[in-house]
């Protein structure tokens, strides 16, 4: 599965049209009308700023990325509810290292006003975000849950 966030769909919907806008303003491309009454240049000039536009949004979004996983801390009550779930290690640690990355579906529990990860067997890791950093909360096994 390819993982798109919507920060590089609109950058590269910005780019296409841009693109598309500036083409149209040198070739004539029909059926793209974006003002009737404008001239070739005021088209060129909109291409050019949707076209530049998405590339910095696209910029933008790599440097949101390039900053690094979030300090993880865990706190003696994630310790203490991993206690009886030795086997389970792996896939909380897998889990562990997909928060912030955007590869597993991270979800804000309204009522407890904390956010989860689930494992790959349907435990549910809760932790809060402070300051780039995640700090985990608790774990709770599949036959259980926050």
């Amino acid at each position: 599965m390819i993982y798109m966030n919507k920060f590089k769909i609109i950058a590269l919907l910005l780019m296409l049209n841009g693109a598309l806008i500036s083409f149209s303003s040198f070739s004539g491309i029909t059926g793209l009308i974006v003002f009737e009454e404008a001239g070739s240049a005021v088209d060129s000039i909109l291409g050019i700023i949707m076209f530049i536009g998405g590339i910095v949004l696209f910029l933008y979004d790599l440097e949101e990325r390039a900053g690094g996983p979030p300090k993880i801390i865990k706190t003696k009550s994630f310790e203490k509810s991993l206690k009886n779930h030795k086997s389970e290690l792996k896939r909380i640690e897998n889990a562990i290292g997909k928060i912030g990355s955007g590869l597993a579906n991270e979800e804000y529990l309204k009522h407890e006003k904390i956010w989860s990860i689930r494992t790959s067997h349907g435990g549910r890791i809760v932790y809060d975000k402070a300051n780039g950093q995640v700090i985990l909360q608790g774990y709770s096994p599949p036959s259980r849950h926050y």
